[in-house]
């Protein structure tokens, strides 16, 4: 069996152009699954930044109902604090701050931090 170089030249030029067509189909693919798939993941995305929204709005009345009724308690008498509970009020505060809270309670901590029961 005689291969001349002809026929080896054919045949790399063939390959290449193989492998060339198999990577241009890959990119092809690639970039229209891509868009596809942002496309078809878009009202879930939506969703998602829905429940999200909720979910800080309900921890934040959540942070605030706890908030109001330590303080009251706090400021009654009703319950003697210790570092523990001083603690969970701060970290509470500050996540009630962190997701945009009012003033409120912010003037009603400093009272009661002025007043010495915080």
């Amino acid at each position: 069996m005689n291969i001349t170089i002809g026929q080896i030249i054919a045949f790399t030029a063939a390959l290449v152009a193989f492998i060339k067509g198999i990577e241009y189909l890959y990119k092809l693919l690639s970039k229209n699954a891509t868009t596809w798939l942002k496309k078809g993941l878009e009202p879930i995305n939506t969703k998602l930044d829905k429940l999200d929204s909720k979910i800080d709005s309900v921890d934040m009345e959540a942070c605030k109902n706890y908030l109001v009724k330590m303080m009251r308690e706090i400021e009654q008498g009703e319950v003697k604090v210790n570092e523990n509970e001083i603690s969970r009020v701060y970290e509470v505060y500050d996540r009630y701050i962190k997701l945009g809270g009012n003033s409120y309670i912010k003037e009603k901590m400093e009272e009661l931090q002025k007043g010495g029961k915080l």
